[in-house]
């Protein structure tokens, strides 16, 4: 029996599915299953799915093809039908270095308290780059620091926190960590960059950052108790100095941030709408 569960949601992304799987086959660590889940896609994914299940017949690849969900659903379809301890959402469009499932099981099996492991991430694609991702923190997790969307994580927390949230429409990975912290669950960082993120037109991220500050409105509403303390403690100083960001594109640096760094950008103008109308 596999002791992790790769679960690979898929719509129309089967053109970047086979480096996903192979990025899986490829690893040090053996003892996994994939689950391809082919969520109502309007392209070949089923039939590349089949290709890729006929080339790598001892990878214990299963295919679940469902009508479409949303990514939520479809990530909660795989993890349903899987056999492991541990799993570990990829998306379709990402790819693991080789010896990243053997690092995150070693971090989770070292670590009984935690319920998440993971590691930095290394962007590639129409963005490079590498980011380290934060602590399991309560101010990580506000700050969305903390885990990326990659990560290994106990199907036991999954099952007892009800699994990601299907009224999301973005940022469902956020909310779904922050259920687990607030279920009490620790989680541990391999301080290297093992997961690959493909940044690219049209991605998930790209279409979700158009509108934040409506799903962090969303999340403040799920998990009230983490949000409303955090945010009342917020000096005076910081309060005042993220409202004037309201005419930061004016300034040079500012501009840099927009333009490289627009994770960075997007949390500046979470803050900034939740000071200024505290909701």
């Amino acid at each position: 029996m596999p002791s992790v569960s790769v679960i690979i949601p898929c719509y129309n992304y089967a053109r970047f599915l086979p480096a996903a799987v192979e990025s899986v086959c490829a690893q040090t660590f053996r003892g996994f299953e994939i689950i391809i889940v082919d969520d109502g896609s309007p392209d070949d994914t089923a039939e590349v799915a089949a290709r890729l299940m006929e080339r790598h017949k001892d990878a214990g690849i299963r295919l679940i093809r469902q009508e479409n969900k949303g990514l939520p659903g479809a990530r909660n379809s795989g993890i349903a039908a899987s056999a492991g301890e541990y799993f570990l959402p990829l998306d379709a469009d990402d790819i693991l270095k080789p010896e990243y499932l053997e690092k995150v099981v070693a971090a989770l099996d070292g670590c009984p308290s935690a319920a998440v492991a993971y590691s930095w991430t290394e962007y590639f694609g129409e963005r490079t780059g590498v980011e380290p991702q934060g602590g399991f923190t309560l101010r990580n997790m506000l700050l969305r620091a903390g885990p990326s969307s990659a990560a290994l994580i106990r199907k036991s927390a999954w099952e007892r926190v009800g699994g990601y949230n299907p009224a999301m429409k973005g940022f469902e990975e956020w909310e779904f960590y922050l259920s687990l912290f607030e279920a009490g669950y620790g989680g541990v960082v391999v301080t290297e960059p093992l997961f690959m993120y493909r940044r690219h037109e049209g991605s998930m991220v790209d279409r979700t950052n158009r509108d934040p500050v409506a799903i962090f409105r969303d999340l403040k509403l799920l998990h009230p108790r983490l949000f409303e303390p955090a945010l009342s403690r917020l000096s005076l100083g910081l309060a005042r100095a993220v409202i004037r960001l309201k005419y930061y594109t004016r300034d040079r640096v500012a501009r840099h941030i927009y333009v490289n760094y627009p994770g960075l950008h997007n949390r500046l103008r979470e803050m900034k709408y939740t000071l200024t109308h505290g909701r």
